[in-house]
């Protein structure tokens, strides 16, 4: 399935993987606000059987990635937008009350496109 990351994982093993990296990622009081596909880089090897085993997951390209302060959502003035808008959550969206929660929902896009290969948040253009 041409898009699909770990098309050879089972449900269960990226779940694994998936609570690896949130646990390294929510242990760290910062949020990064461009979570996808190609910010999220996975070390793994094949073992004898062929199987995929993951040895580290982390996320990458910071550079947009803010520190929190306790419980405060960030708000951006103006209708600015940071990320990229195929894996941008809702209220980042409208740059309003963004924080870690942002991250876990862009993150739940990677996780869908990563087991599915498909971009559940792509516009058709001719469909509209």
């Amino acid at each position: 399935m041409e898009g699909a990351i770990f098309y050879s994982l089972d449900v269960k093993k990226y779940a694994r993987v998936s609570v690896r990296f949130w646990q390294a990622d929510c242990s760290a009081d910062h949020f990064s606000l461009d979570v996808k596909p190609g910010n999220v880089m996975v070390d793994w090897n094949l073992d004898e059987q062929g199987q995929v085993q993951i040895e580290r997951v982390a996320l990458i390209d910071l550079d947009v990635s803010l520190k929190l302060k306790g419980n405060i959502l960030l708000r951006i003035p103006g209708m600015q937008r940071l990320g990229n808008f195929m894996w941008r959550s809702p209220k980042a969206q409208t740059g309003q009350r963004i924080g870690k929660p942002s991250d876990v929902f862009s993150f739940g896009l990677v996780c869908t496109y990563t087991l599915t290969g498909r971009e559940i948040m792509a516009v058709d253009h001719q469909e509209l």
